[in-house]
């Protein structure tokens, strides 16, 4: 069931260990299909049970299936694989697949004993290291080199690694004679110049070198100590050792801050320019969106329901900060699509079940409350699962009469949107399609307004912890407030009473294991904490004051 192995060439490249491995190299991408189970069984694994069936005395069963029977996911493998290959690959779901069976070798176990003695992630670690070793002979097809090839290849790498060692030894012979010399002199006897030579190479190579020149150095020292003395009393003198453990914990000491602040500089170009290529991309995506722009200016923009005037009116979204788009959002979908009871629901993560009211424009919009599991919605959401528009011909009070999904560039669904004032005339093909392109256009300023918090979120964020620093948590308060002024959302804030010895950082994160996915907890004007509690008012953040006492924080709801 499924053998995996090492491969040599890229002939041997036929299982999806090595093809996600293969696809990680060449396009630093990996597509999975989630829910696609798999249960690779090593090479070495499959050769044993082989052998233990052909070695046996006899065999109580016609036949046998050998498998791994460790069930991993495609999503799981990926991940293994991201990790021994390469930090920055991306993986993404190309589709869903059925639940796949994994062959059972409870037959061969009962009268062979296992089936499965490597440890799967070693494996793939191994797999992944020697494929980047071998890069250019699984990309390219290129034959591995002889060993006369590989010397003549590498020698230039070779005398530069050899370089600094031979730099170390001629330098030695150097401080040797100078000490030597200085040993006898009034002004210099009492100079260490194997400690500067340690000092020396600790400074300008790290560590490495610095374990070379102290060891060189206490050969240097102890031939000169035995021109006149034996080597028993040298190694009887406590002093000897004294200056020996001084040498080395110089020089380890030194190289291991020139090492650290080499690697820390190297972090830091690796993450700037890593970086460097998100804001690309939020440049790329700016520039696309200004060409469809150009192209749609083209067309007859104030004929009714065009794809630009839609353009046209999406694009207020732009006028709007990172917090504001969802907010406004519902407004322009029930402008454009002539209703006025439009819902956006948010979900965050693939993990939950459960969708949160973000906005809505009337009082008939929230009546399927502040959470819906979406999950259990039937066919609703067995229409956003395959990507198409939700249209409610059965008129269910209990759904909305429309609905759309909105996805990230990963195929996780977002955002869901929900319209129910529409007329039975407005149910159409075309309805539909219209907001197929709403929701596009939508998702397209969500992705700008979400990159662009993610290259902020350090400045947001303090400490790494989840507490908001001032500026980002007023921010989001007065989002909050102009849009329950509109009537798109309801809010409460509250601000916890500062005690004695309260560390904010701390509390922040205890407090973010109490609340919703969808509050906030952050500093207000005063610099104290307090906590946003999304689409709740007063009477239904009480339940939450009565339990943030119990832990042992006063909370008061305060009024911007």
């Amino acid at each position: 069931d499924q053998v995996f192995g090492i491969p040599d060439s890229m002939e041997d490249v036929m299982d999806r260990t090595t093809q996600m491995c293969l696809e990680g190299l060449d396009r630093n991408v990996i597509t999975i299909k989630e829910n696609f189970v798999l249960s690779p069984l090593y090479l070495t694994d499959a050769v044993e049970c082989i052998y233990r069936v052909v070695a046996g005395k006899k065999t109580r069963q016609g036949i046998y299936h050998i498998s791994a029977m460790d069930p991993i996911s495609e999503r799981e493998l990926a991940e293994m694989v991201r990790k021994y290959t390469w930090f920055n690959i991306e993986i993404v779901s190309t589709s869903m697949a059925e639940h796949r069976i994994v062959l059972s070798s409870e037959r061969f176990a009962e009268d062979y004993g296992s089936t499965f003695y490597c440890n799967r992630e070693d494996i793939v670690e191994k797999i992944a290291e020697h494929m980047k070793k071998y890069k250019r002979v699984f990309l390219y097809g290129e034959k591995r080199k002889s060993l006369h090839d590989f010397l003549l290849e590498n020698a230039s790498d070779f005398v530069r690694n050899a370089f600094p060692f031979l730099e170390n030894f001629l330098a030695f012979l150097g401080f040797f004679m100078i000490n030597n010399r200085a040993v006898g002199s009034t002004y210099f006897s009492n100079l260490d110049t194997y400690l500067l030579y340690v000092l020396l190479f600790a400074i300008v190579y790290g560590q490495q070198q610095a374990i070379v020149s102290a060891t060189l150095a206490t050969a240097g020292y102890c031939f000169r100590q035995m021109y006149h003395r034996s080597g028993f009393e040298l190694m009887l003198d406590t002093g000897t050792y004294i200056w020996i453990a001084q040498l080395f914990i110089l020089g380890l000491s030194v190289g291991y801050m020139r090492d650290l602040i080499t690697k820390l500089r190297e972090e830091m170009s690796s993450e700037r320019e890593f970086l460097t290529t998100q804001i690309s991309d939020i440049k790329e995506i700016n520039d696309s969106n200004v060409r469809v722009k150009d192209a749609l200016e083209t067309q007859l923009v104030n004929q009714n329901d065009s794809v630009g005037k839609i353009y046209r009116i999406t694009s207020k979204l732009d006028q709007y900060s990172q917090e504001e788009v969802l907010f406004y959002a519902a407004e322009i979908v029930a402008e454009l699509m002539k209703c006025r009871d439009v819902a956006i629901y948010s979900i965050s993560g693939a993990q939950t079940s459960y969708a949160r009211l973000f906005s809505a424009t009337s009082k008939k919009a929230r009546c399927m409350g502040n959470s819906v599991q979406y999950a259990q919605l039937g066919e609703l959401y067995q229409a956003l699962q395959e990507r198409k528009v939700y249209i409610n011909r059965s008129l269910d009070e209990n759904y909305p009469l429309m609905a759309n999904a909105i996805y990230d560039n990963q195929g996780t669904m977002q955002n869901i949107i929900m319209i129910w004032g529409l007329t039975w005339e407005s149910m159409t093909l075309g309805q539909a399609n219209q907001l197929v392109i709403i929701s596009s256009l939508i998702g397209n300023a969500m992705v700008r307004a979400n990159k662009y918090l993610e290259v902020l979120e350090k400045q947001r964020y303090i400490g790494g912890t989840k507490l908001l620093e001032t500026e980002a948590f007023l921010n989001l308060v007065e989002a909050y407030s102009k849009a329950q002024k509109k009537g798109l959302a309801e809010y409460t804030l509250l601000e916890i009473l500062p005690t004695p010895g309260m560390v904010y950082e701390k509390v922040a994160n205890e407090l973010d294991q109490k609340l919703r996915l969808h509050d906030y907890v952050g500093l207000n004007q005063a610099g104290r904490l307090s906590i946003l509690l999304a689409n709740m008012d007063e009477t239904a953040a009480a339940p939450v004051i009565q339990r943030l006492a119990k832990s042992g924080y006063q909370a008061v709801v305060v009024e911007m």
